[in-house]
């Protein structure tokens, strides 16, 4: 299964994301968020990211991170979430 997120992923769209986001990842083993178009990440967006790798590892799954731009990449490596997730060029 892939998730494309894309335009910004600040607190207000995180918070109207969130159950749908994690809804649709019932029974799924891998996942890919394809974050290719996104460009700005809160820190509520990186807690949806955190809550959907906890629900795909309680499931058995794996979770993968692709197409990390510049600007949210750094955002990963200040919060240590590159040492967190799979993150993929």
């Amino acid at each position: 299964m892939t998730v494309k997120l894309s335009g910004k992923l600040n607190t207000d769209a995180a918070n109207a994301m969130k159950n749908e986001i994690l809804s649709t990842l019932d029974g799924a083993k891998a996942v890919t968020f394809d974050l290719d178009g996104l460009e700005y990440i809160s820190s509520s967006g990186l807690r949806i990211l955190v809550a959907a790798l906890k629900k795909v590892r309680a499931g058995g799954g794996t979770m993968t991170i692709k197409h990390v731009g510049e600007q949210v990449r750094e955002v990963f490596d200040m919060t240590g979430f590159t040492q967190i997730f799979n993150v993929e060029a």
